[in-house]
């Protein structure tokens, strides 16, 4: 599912940017995944977003790729979440085990979720740490 939402997330940012292949017709571009579900039923669309296939290939998010994110609202500063913990997939990307602040009733795994090293780095815009966690010489350079 994690590879569904990394190329969905891929094409929509191309419609966005009008760089998908098709196209434009009445100011939507009918080769991305939104022309492609709206002809779907609700079964057919739920049906679609949980097939799991292969993992796809991490995005290589760049300054440039943020920007444009935030920019076109794709990334926005409006919701908090925890990692707390790391794990790998079967061809060893990195993800990072996140807790959702929308609650525990929100998925099957109490609000946990994994997050993608590359969706991780374009989606983040601010961080927070306990100070216990920061390395005694950044600390002293910082004087905490």
């Amino acid at each position: 599912m994690l590879g569904w939402r990394r190329e969905r997330e891929r094409l929509l940012f191309q419609e966005w940017r009008g760089d998908q292949p098709g196209g434009k017709e009445g100011g939507r571009l009918p080769t991305t995944d939104r022309a492609r579900f709206e002809k779907m039923d609700e079964k057919e669309r739920l049906e679609e977003v949980y097939k799991f296939e292969k993992p796809f290939p991490e995005v290589n998010v760049t300054p440039q790729v943020r920007q444009e994110g935030f920019e076109a609202f794709v990334t926005t500063d409006d919701h908090l979440m925890h990692l707390t913990g790391i794990a790998k997939d079967q061809n060893g990307t990195k993800y990072y085990i996140t807790k959702n602040s929308w609650g525990t009733e929100r998925n099957t795994f109490g609000g946990y979720l994994n997050m993608s090293d590359s969706f991780v780095r374009a989606k983040t815009i601010y961080i927070m740490v306990h100070k216990d966690a920061i390395p005694k010489a950044i600390k002293s350079k910082l004087g905490i």
